[in-house]
């Protein structure tokens, strides 16, 4: 049976920008390796984007979190440490499918 791992919001953002913990750093390991598994036995890596627009600061979720991240198109908004995790990355707005193409 196939199996299917999703990966949410990996972002530097989440990771060591603006929203930023050093657990999240700690994960990156586990999270390649975990990746490195399911690529092994042809299972599908999704990965997901939390993503934003210049306005973010004007919406409703920007007024209960008045902290800037995930920029559409900014470093912050990019998945973190794209080589290690999914060398054959492809973006496309929220979410990408490691070596089975753009979804």
């Amino acid at each position: 049976m196939k199996r299917l791992l999703i990966v949410i919001d990996y972002q530097n953002d989440f990771v060591s920008g603006s929203l930023g913990f050093n657990d999240a750093i700690i994960l990156e390991d586990y999270l390649v390796e975990l990746i490195k598994k399911y690529h092994l036995n042809k299972d599908d890596v999704i990965f997901t984007y939390d993503s934003h627009q210049d306005n973010y600061l004007d919406t409703q979720e920007g007024k209960n979190l008045p902290v800037t991240h995930c920029i559409e198109n900014s470093e912050g908004w990019q998945l973190c440490d794209t080589e290690a995790l999914c060398p054959c990355h492809k973006e496309r707005y929220g979410t990408f499918r490691c070596g089975a193409g753009v979804l």
